[in-house]
């Protein structure tokens, strides 16, 4: 499953830039934890790390990529 950039008015930011569902959730979590000089200890799952986790209402993985904001909310952190 590829996805893209899409506002929340609808539009398309940049539509050749996809990626996968996976690398997509992987780069924002780690990419966050990287941008407040936290990565060491937050970010990604691995012994030692603190864990941060959100529990989702569906699996991101089983839902159409083009209706992923709409099927899959967040419903706790």
């Amino acid at each position: 499953m590829k996805v893209t950039r899409r506002t929340r008015s609808g539009t398309l930011q940049g539509p050749e830039p996809q990626m996968s569902l996976d690398y997509a959730i992987k780069t924002h979590a780690n990419n966050a934890a990287r941008q407040f000089g936290r990565d060491k200890d937050l970010g990604s799952l691995a012994g030692g790390k603190r864990a941060d986790l959100v529990e989702l209402s569906s699996d991101p993985f089983t839902v159409d990529s083009g209706k992923l904001t709409d099927q899959v909310k967040v419903l706790g952190t």
